[in-house]
């Protein structure tokens, strides 16, 4: 008949059913390199005492920016989870606090019980020619009253400084 038309992990390793094995012992295949999606019989979305999978939002609230200058035009590129987010042309003046309140990210991913950190990618430059790029931690914790608080991250390079604040929601 045919060659294995199915799949199941069991103790690590796949093993593979044809149509006419079904009903009769199955045969073990290991292939080199393989790593099974689901492990210890827990199962992606299913709730466990280290944690699940939860809606996460990610929101830049405010922008500060210092430098040589009095006035500077930004765009901010924000990269997080294989997700990535553009600004519009946005001018900011030395000192003054802008505030953006724009969701800068929206899906779903594994929060453990004691919270960990996000990676968040930061691109920004501006009409004078400066350009940051770097990445930065931001925290999740899956109890939101923990992270109720916003979460500043400031980048400073070249007597330019950027001064980002984001709140982190974990949704229910």
């Amino acid at each position: 008949m045919s060659a294995v038309q199915y799949f199941d992990v069991q103790n690590d390793q796949l093993v593979g059913r044809s149509e006419s094995d079904i009903g009769q012992s199955h045969f073990r295949m290991r292939e080199p390199g393989f790593s099974p999606l689901f492990r210890n019989g827990k199962v992606p979305g299913e709730t466990n005492r280290h944690g699940e999978i939860k809606p996460v939002r990610v929101t830049l609230q405010e922008v500060m920016f210092t430098s040589r200058v009095p006035l500077s035009t930004w765009t901010f590129v924000f990269a997080i989870n294989d997700k990535l987010w553009v600004s519009d042309l946005t001018t900011l003046y030395f000192g003054k606090r802008t505030a953006f309140n724009k969701n800068i990210f929206r899906g779903k991913m594994f929060v453990p019980d004691k919270g960990e950190n996000l990676e968040l990618g930061i691109t920004a430059y501006n009409s004078y020619g400066d350009l940051f790029k770097t990445s930065r931690a931001l925290h999740v914790f899956s109890d939101s009253k923990i992270s109720n608080a916003g979460e500043l991250i400031k980048i400073d390079e070249d007597w330019t400084q950027l001064l980002f604040k984001f709140h982190v929601q974990v949704e229910r």
